[in-house]
């Protein structure tokens, strides 16, 4: 059999990226080493396109990938090269960061190598929201309504109930979810009032107390009234990645209304005496 230096190029595969939509293709070149008869194949891993992946709405953090293959660097086996079996490996380099883009602060930085065959870097699940603190917090977070007269006399038509809360003060909250741990601290910093339908709607900056009460309602007709007390909260939280920390960022404001406490009105008659 002739010996000869025989060149392949071949495309192995074509990979859909999933962050943008686009197809790369892994190239692989084979030699017939003349002395050794034995056909050394080298893999190329084709770089997926730059990624940039805002992360949440709430929280000011993007997810960057960018290609970062050097070609000197590769060439003399520094980077993403490996020895496998026939033959070589070079993969794909990425540069991966997440940046905070309220402050223009980078808070991670890697570099990752991918092989022939593997998904590009993807950016990480979104942190935890608000809401989802709020839902994680609930016990600490919803507050009752107190009134005077108490809900077990009632209230008298022309007459002035008073409605007021306990501020517990500040409130240490925290969840864990998809790799993520948020950890904060918020205060009070709204109240509202509702009743029954347009009876009252009332908001104050503070829960009052009941010899200074954070909201008034002179109730015109009898019946049983729902009253429900809304607590808005706003703080900060630390949040961090895979135990990573990125950084601390404004929480709320996170509103959480308590269950509607039932307040009984009965008429109020006056006598007239002679």
């Amino acid at each position: 059999m002739r010996r000869a230096a025989l060149f392949v190029a071949i495309v192995l595969m074509a990979i859909a990226d999933a962050g943008g939509g686009t197809v790369r293709a892994d190239e692989k070149t084979c030699v017939l080493d003349q002395v050794s008869g034995l056909l050394k194949c080298t893999l190329i891993a084709s770089p997926a396109p730059p990624r940039r992946v805002r992360l949440s709405q709430e929280v000011p953090l993007e997810w960057v990938r960018v290609p970062m293959n050097v070609g000197e660097l590769i060439a003399r086996g520094v980077g993403c090269v490996r020895d496998v079996p026939g033959g070589t490996e070079i993969g794909a380099g990425y540069g991966i960061s997440l940046n905070n883009t309220a402050t223009g602060e980078q808070v991670y930085l890697d570099f990752i190598c991918t092989w022939p065959g593997d998904t590009p870097p993807q950016p990480p699940p979104a942190p935890p929201t608000a809401a989802e603190l709020a839902a994680a917090n609930t016990q600490v977070l919803m507050l009752e309504p107190s009134l005077s007269p108490a809900p077990s006399i009632g209230g008298l038509t022309g007459l002035d109930s008073w409605l007021w809360c306990a501020d517990p003060g500040p409130i240490g909250t925290g969840v864990s979810l998809r790799g993520w741990t948020a950890s904060g601290e918020v205060r009070l910093v709204q109240v509202g009032w509702e009743i029954g339908t347009d009876e009252l709607v009332r908001t104050s900056t503070s829960c009052g107390s009941e010899a200074a009460p954070s909201a008034t309602w002179t109730p015109e007709s009898m019946g049983e009234y729902p009253v429900v007390l809304t607590a808005v909260w706003a703080g900060t939280w630390d949040l961090t990645w895979n135990g990573i920390p990125m950084g601390a960022f404004p929480l709320g404001p996170i509103g959480l209304t308590a269950p509607p406490q039932p307040y009984p009105v009965d008429e109020y008659r006056g006598e007239l005496t002679g």
